[in-house]
């Protein structure tokens, strides 16, 4: 994707002065191209002062910041089922730090929550941004309602007969389930609870009552998951793992679950679900059993619906990348800024960019042998092939650019697919070349 491209995914912001949108202008320009560098070393004395004034700004908000995206994204949702992944990263910044509005995490470091909808294709591409909110622990009281704000936010703005809200374990509140699926919201929520159901007898809690018999089966690659950053919850709820492939099964029934005794009357007594079941029958020795309880509105009446539950949920592995490339690509905990306000703005000033890398990983893993025309520009591929530090081919693919460009960051194509920094540097790198061409090209043309 070019850097006019990513420019795109800014043009329309309208923040109701002139000079507001013009630092605009310039700040995406800058973070397009530099994504990973520091303000201090992409600005210059006065650009710095002028974008620490302009995310400061109260007239500059995260909303507006965002909408160009947004819309950006919503164009290229429109017309498909979209999978819509929503989930919480938690951003962290030096201990005992004097930034305001931010709250407190562990070994007293200072935190921003950011809670993000990113829409999916049918295909696990992604579409872009459709919701952003940040918020710190002292408004717990908001907590609760993130989720489901959200889900009808996203489904006004694409139409609830065409998303598919997928939610991770958190989002397992009998309140939201029953309010989303009254409302015609469709959803696939990972189970947290083993909730009581309104059938008596031995089988009246959810994991007693699912089924054994499988419908289906399939081989699924799972990815290697550390411990490094993680709460002592977290840690035991998401236990480290090496990556490995598991074949899993797959059943699915309905089950009514009763409401819980500590909600209100308000919310109805008990509610009907359509629950699937993935299992790992025979993990390998010393690996714990993969297991996933799924509630979901949708059919699960043939095994092709159950599948297709499954392939839904499996979008959420988008967001969490989507969330590396904003803290590895764009680093924004290394960002020197003093409010929440500010903050804010910051990561969605990155949103586009954060994407933009996103999808690049993404073209890697899914198409590498398309023509590398579907990433780079053909003045991009005449420049890469110019500096990269093994020959490119004239026709090259996808991979082959990606790694070349990777390469420019410091990867070396014997350690796998590159990470987030070095495709970020190598990104960075291929934009600085690029200034220096059409530089040359300008003073050419004056002489």
């Amino acid at each position: 994707m070019s850097r006019s491209e990513v420019l795109k995914e800014y043009e329309g912001a309208c923040l109701g002065v002139a000079r507001l949108d013009r630092r605009l202008v310039m700040l995406a320009s800058a973070v397009s191209n530099d994504s990973e560098q520091s303000f201090p070393k992409l600005l210059s004395e006065s650009e710095l002062e002028g974008a620490y004034r302009f995310l400061g700004n109260d007239r500059v908000t995260s909303l507006e910041l965002l909408r160009p995206h947004q819309q950006a994204t919503l164009e290229r949702a429109k017309g498909q089922l979209c999978i819509v992944a929503h989930d919480t990263t938690t951003f962290s910044f030096r201990a005992r730090g004097k930034r305001r509005g931010l709250g407190t995490g562990t070994k007293e470091t200072q935190v921003l929550h950011a809670h993000v909808a990113m829409a999916v294709d049918g295909s696990h591409n992604p579409l872009g941004t459709v919701s952003f909110q940040t918020f710190s622990t002292g408004r717990a009281s908001e907590l609760p309602n993130r989720w489901r704000e959200t889900a009808e936010a996203v489904s006004d703005l694409i139409g609830q007969e065409n998303v598919i809200n997928v939610f991770d374990r958190e989002a397992d509140q009998y309140p939201l389930l029953t309010e989303l699926k009254s409302k015609g919201i469709r959803y696939v929520v990972r189970a947290q609870h083993d909730r009581v159901l309104e059938t008596d007898g031995d089988k009246n809690r959810l994991k007693k009552a699912l089924s054994t018999d499988a419908v289906a089966e399939r081989e699924v690659w799972l990815g290697a998951r550390t411990n490094h950053g993680k709460s002592d919850k977290n840690k035991k709820t998401h236990p480290e793992r090496g990556e490995r492939a598991a074949v899993l099964c797959f059943s699915a029934t309905t089950l009514t679950i009763k409401r819980p005794s500590d909600l209100e009357d308000d919310l109805p007594q008990s509610e009907t679900l359509n629950v699937v079941r993935a299992w790992e029958r025979q993990p390998p020795d010393g690996e714990d059993a993969v297991e996933w309880i799924l509630l979901t509105t949708e059919s699960v009446a043939t095994a092709e619906d159950v599948l297709k539950v499954v392939d839904y949920y499996s979008n959420r592995w988008v967001i969490e990348e989507f969330f590396k490339a904003l803290k590895s690509g764009c680093s924004i905990e290394e960002r020197q800024l003093e409010t929440e306000h500010s903050l804010t703005n910051a990561i969605a000033l990155f949103l586009p960019v954060a994407w933009n890398l996103l999808s690049m990983r993404t073209a890697l893993r899914k198409y590498p042998n398309a023509p590398a025309t579907q990433v780079l520009s053909s003045q991009r591929l005449l420049i890469l092939r110019a500096s990269a530090r093994r020959p490119l081919p004239e026709e090259a693919t996808v991979q082959e650019a990606i790694l070349a460009i990777a390469g420019l960051g410091g990867h070396l194509k014997r350690n796998g697919p590159p990470g987030w920094i070095t495709l970020s540097r190598g990104w960075d790198e291929l934009m600085s070349l690029e200034r220096g061409f059409r530089l040359a090209q300008s003073v050419k043309q004056k002489m």
